[in-house]
């Protein structure tokens, strides 16, 4: 959770992902990013629904959501491997 979100080192990487997620979650009348705990942010990026949106829009909000969350991820790990190694 903490590189995926907390990590100074890597939260501009998630920046765009946020503010997608952001926006998705309030064009579906859902709560807003900041008011989720970490556990369920994290949830939502690992591409679950939220957990108040009901079960017939959970295809529509995988299909709104997985390629931005899939651009995060390779994103992430080419910032992670170009990371200056600190021993």
């Amino acid at each position: 959770m903490h590189i995926l979100l907390q990590c100074p080192g890597t939260k501009r990487v998630a920046n765009d992902l946020i503010a997608t997620l952001s926006k998705l979650l309030e064009r579906s009348h859902q709560r807003t990013w900041n008011s989720l705990i970490l556990y369920q942010q994290t949830s939502i990026i690992f591409a679950d629904p939220p957990t108040t949106l009901t079960k017939q829009f959970h295809h529509t909000w995988l299909h709104a959501t997985l390629h931005h969350i899939l651009t995060y991820i390779a994103a992430l790990e080419t910032h992670m491997y170009n990371m200056p190694r600190t021993m």
